[in-house]
C-alpha cells in the first residue's frame, strides 16, 4: 500500500487492516471479471503506481461504491455538512 500513499485517499485512515485497492475510474467489476482478485492486486504491485488506482479504507471504499450516496464516503458528506453548518451560524 505504501506505493500508492499507505494511506486512505478520502479519511487518511492509515491502519493497513483496513486499507484496500480502489479503482479510481469505477472500473474494478470489469477488471475483476478479467483478472480476478489476486491478479489485480499482483498488477498494481508490479506496474507501479497507477493513476487508475487509489488507497481507501473499507469504509470509503464501501460508500464510494454505493448508488444511494452518490458515491460520497461518509467523510466527505459529513466535512459538506460541517461546513454547511458553518457558513449558516456566521
Amino acid at each position: 500500500f505504501k506505493m500508492y500513499g499507505g494511506k486512505c485517499a478520502c479519511c487518511f485512515e492509515e491502519d493497513y487492516r483496513f486499507l484496500v485497492l480502489d479503482h479510481k475510474y469505477n472500473n474494478g467489476q470489469d477488471e475483476r471479471k478479467t483478472l480476478g482478485w489476486y491478479k489485480i492486486y499482483k498488477k498494481a504491485i508490479e506496474s507501479g503506481p497507477k493513476d487508475e488506482y487509489q488507497i481507501l479504507c473499507y469504509g470509503c471504499n464501501i460508500a464510494r461504491g454505493q448508488k444511494k450516496g452518490n458515491g460520497i464516503c461518509l467523510c466527505k458528506a459529513n466535512k459538506e455538512r460541517m461546513k454547511n453548518f458553518q457558513n449558516q451560524a456566521a
